[in-house]
């Protein structure tokens, strides 16, 4: 058998000048270079090779981001893999899971002069929680529960106001409501009082925009630039019912 000497032959040539065992000679290392990808590290097994995933990557290779499966933060927040699935990074004025939750920053609204409120939004004073508030003595209806309109909405302490008081108007996302002057586009409060024209040219807060779908469009990168209100989507914004904000 000329052919099967001659393949032997080759083999035992190519082992005589690599130094080392047929065992060792034949012995290929799959994990070099890592197949593995964000940061998994490889271990050979029969056949071939194993992909010890770093937390929260999945697939052979480690090759696929569950947030480019299902990308659950909202308000621009960084979704980055976790131990249980994932987790979102929030931006400056937002917490929580999602980064659902709006939060003023006291430190960051004081050094832009202003200081944090909260809009507080009353609705139909004729039921208000089974009953109807006296409007005569100038209650409002706030969260199920008649309240005096000046002690809860305009309560001052030295130059600090805390409460803002507007009637409630749309309903912006489960249990969220925008203010009465305000519409609610794609679960954002847009504002809409001089759109409500057909005009091309509209103000926010001395902030310049144009009107387009009845809401007043004008754009922003922060919050500092709506000039008192809040910047969302790459356009100033009206806080919803309860949204605390920085008021300058």
């Amino acid at each position: 058998m000329p052919v099967i000497l001659w393949i032997t032959s080759i083999l035992t040539t190519a082992v005589t000048v690599y130094g080392g065992t047929w065992e060792s000679f034949c012995n290929v290392n799959v994990c070099l270079p890592n197949p593995c990808e964000n940061n998994g590290t490889c271990s050979p097994v029969d056949n071939g090779y194993v992909c010890n995933c770093a937390t929260g990557y999945l697939g052979k290779s480690c090759d696929v981001n569950p947030c480019d499966i299902c990308n659950p933060c909202i308000n621009n927040g960084t979704c980055y893999p976790s131990e249980f699935g994932v987790n979102c990074s929030c931006p400056p004025g937002f917490s929580g899971k999602l980064c659902q939750e709006s939060v003023c920053d006291k430190a960051e609204c004081k050094a832009r002069g202003g200081h944090c409120v909260t809009e507080r939004c009353h609705s139909d004073v004729t039921n208000c929680g089974g009953k109807a508030c006296n409007d005569t003595n100038d209650e409002v209806c706030i969260d199920g529960n008649c309240v005096d309109y000046i002690d809860n909405c305009g309560i001052k302490e030295g130059i600090h106001i805390h409460n803002f008081c507007s009637e409630r108007g749309d309903q912006c996302g489960v249990g969220q409501f925008c203010t009465r002057y305000a519409k609610c586009v794609n679960d954002t409060c847009r504002p809409e009082d001089e759109c409500s024209k057909d005009i091309d040219g509209c103000f926010f807060y001395a902030v310049p925009g144009t009107c387009s779908g009845g809401v007043c469009l004008a754009t922003c990168v922060a919050d500092k630039d709506c000039r008192g209100s809040i910047c969302r989507g790459g356009y100033c914004a009206i806080p919803k019912c309860g949204e605390p904000f920085c008021l300058v």
